[in-house]
């Protein structure tokens, strides 16, 4: 990877994150962190840190930062988006510290540890530890995932999920106070004029793209013409749910690394990219990865993720002192799975396409005008029959089990 020059503020904040660790002499280097197509929303540059006189002690860390291209900026909410990831990153780490007073035998610690960040315009930076030096991998994102990644997956949210339901249930207020900030969406529009107008021309662009991908197969067409109709009373019944926790918001593969020891399976799940977290049912998070992580193998082992799921989050729920039976039974996680499973398919329209977009037919950010969604046009991708065969996969499923 070629090296880069980090900005000074990016610069001061490694700096502080080395002071913290104990260097006290050494030495910064900044390589490109990522290739073009497995980060979307920001740029990625890997740093190390060593004492220049101890070899041994080295630091390894990701600087996020954001693009300062016009267009793309014009398109995006980019501050409010490393505002959300920043409170992101200190929300959990209270909730880790509710977490750490009742001593849990599988706690939550599918974060990576935050350093720092800056809001400073056309300069936003967020500094976290660098979780591939560490062992983490990612997926390989044109591959559906396995029963053992999408099992380790769904338990990882249910620890998460977890600490939020029982912090509200047992400090109201307090989660209240924790959470004011991140009840909307960051692509909410203060003018809700506007916000609506965007987001019709957005349901639009992309429905009519799923539409064309799915033709030829009569089953997967009607269905997702009949899901355009009703997709707006739906979002509205979404924003709703009783079950309410912090969402991680941004669920494909490229946001979720993997530990392994003495198998192929994972023993460690780490969560990254925390930008479009909010608010909302804790089975957003759970649709949003299978659907875009799952195959026609596997979605239908669904009931099988959902009891892992809700397994694992009773036994965290009794041990943080709280009766899961009361606070979200199986009966509620089927219920909030039925009324939100549809949720993957709109997700799925857009990200199961960029999944399959190989590094080089990508878009460039200079190309990107914020009037017009065809921006994000990837009409000619190499895997254009895989997209449309997962994306009928995924109607058919939700179709037959009856979600949509």
């Amino acid at each position: 990877m070629a090296d880069v020059k980090l900005t000074s503020n990016q610069e001061n904040l490694v700096k502080e994150a080395a002071k913290s660790e104990g260097f006290v002499d050494f030495d910064i280097s900044a390589n490109v962190g990522t290739i073009k197509g497995d980060n979307y929303l920001g740029i990625i540059h890997s740093v190390t840190v060593k004492e220049k006189n101890d070899e041994t002690k080295v630091l390894h860390l990701i600087c996020k930062s954001a693009s300062v291209i016009d267009n793309f900026r014009g398109m995006m909410p980019i501050i409010k988006m490393f505002k959300r990831e920043r409170d992101l990153y200190e929300i959990i780490g209270k909730l880790k510290e509710y977490q750490n007073e009742k001593a849990l035998l599988r706690p939550f610690d599918g974060v990576a540890k935050f350093y720092g960040s800056c809001l400073e315009e056309k300069n936003e930076t967020i500094l976290m530890e660098n979780l591939k030096k560490y062992g983490y991998k990612l997926w390989d994102r044109m591959t559906p995932m396995n029963n053992e990644h999408l099992s380790a997956v769904f338990a990882e949210y249910a620890k998460f999920h977890a600490l939020s339901l029982a912090y509200k249930h047992q400090n109201p207020d307090g989660f209240e106070e924790l959470s004011k900030d991140i009840k909307t969406d960051v692509f909410m529009d203060n003018d809700q004029e506007n916000g609506k107008e965007k987001f019709e021309k957005f349901l639009e662009y992309h429905f009519k793209n799923g539409l064309k991908a799915v033709e030829g197969n009569a089953k997967a067409t009607t269905e997702l013409g009949k899901f355009r109709e009703v997709i707006g009373q739906k979002f509205e019944l979404l924003r709703m749910s009783e079950k309410a926790v912090i969402t991680h918001g941004d669920c494909w593969c490229n946001n979720i690394l993997f530990k392994y020891e003495k198998s192929n399976a994972p023993s460690k799940v780490c969560f990254i990219d925390w930008q479009l977290s909010k608010l909302g049912s804790p089975a957003m998070d759970l649709t949003y990865f299978l659907s875009t992580s799952g195959s026609k193998e596997t979605y239908p082992n669904i009931n099988k993720y959902l009891k892992i799921y809700h397994e694992t989050l009773s036994q965290n729920l009794q041990e943080l002192g709280c009766n899961p039976e009361e606070i979200f039974s199986f009966d509620d996680v089927l219920d909030e799975w039925k009324n939100t499973a549809w949720y993957g398919v709109f997700i799925g329209m857009m990200m199961l396409k960029i999944m399959l977009t190989e590094s080089e037919e990508v878009p460039d950010y200079e190309n990107f005008n914020p009037d017009d969604m065809n921006s994000f046009n990837y009409e000619a991708i190499k895997r254009s029959a895989d997209f449309k065969q997962r994306l009928c996969d995924l109607i058919e499923f939700m179709a037959d089990y009856g979600y949509l």
